[in-house]
């Protein structure tokens, strides 16, 4: 079985996490997404973030009736503190199974900036890591060495980002085209990012 890890703070999740999930199955025919909410990212450590329990019932609202092929999955949450990949990848392939093939998803800031991560080399063996190109990308700016270890996805991002999404939210504006109706209904309710 294909299983693409996609990982990421989901402060809300936005119809770019979608677009990418319907995207990515189909082009390297993913049979099962596991969405993995980060408690704490090592290099956003600093930054504020939404309570865990919205910002997974935000996911669960966004997956719930169109995405059967997607498991949340809460280890970073329950595990508290600070969310290392290669943590959460190991840990991922004990509970889903070892015998699978594993991809891991992320943006290409992110690339930019593996070295940074804990024992990146080790983390680029345990999962194709697969790359969604942001504007400004540039493949030659990645070292050889990782380059090797990644595919580069076809795919084009929609303009949307969680950011964008709480700065409408805060300036009064519109965000019914970047979230689901029912993400929109939910953060209304809760009155979140104002």
């Amino acid at each position: 079985m294909k299983i693409c890890i996609f990982g990421g703070s989901f402060d809300p999740v936005h119809n770019g996490h979608l677009h990418l999930i319907n995207e990515i199955k189909s082009e390297l025919e993913i049979d099962k997404f596991i969405v993995v909410p980060a408690n704490i990212s090592p290099l956003k450590r600093n930054v504020n973030i939404t309570d865990n329990h919205h910002r997974l019932n935000m996911l669960k609202l966004a997956l719930k009736n169109d995405f059967p092929n997607c498991v949340i999955d809460k280890y970073e949450l329950n595990a508290g503190g600070i969310s290392y990949t290669i943590d959460t990848i190991k840990k991922l392939k004990l509970t889903y199974g070892l015998d699978n093939e594993y991809y891991f998803l992320i943006g290409s800031d992110n690339i930019c900036v593996i070295k940074k991560w804990k024992e990146y080399k080790r983390v680029l063996n345990l999962a194709k890591f697969v790359i969604v190109p942001r504007e400004n990308f540039i493949k030659d700016h990645i070292e050889k060495e990782i380059l090797k270890e990644i595919i580069i996805s076809k795919i084009t991002e929609i303009d949307v980002s969680s950011s964008k999404i709480r700065n409408a939210i805060k300036e009064n504006k519109s965000i019914s085209k970047f979230v689901p109706t029912s993400v929109k209904q939910y953060i209304n309710k809760n009155n979140l990012y104002k």
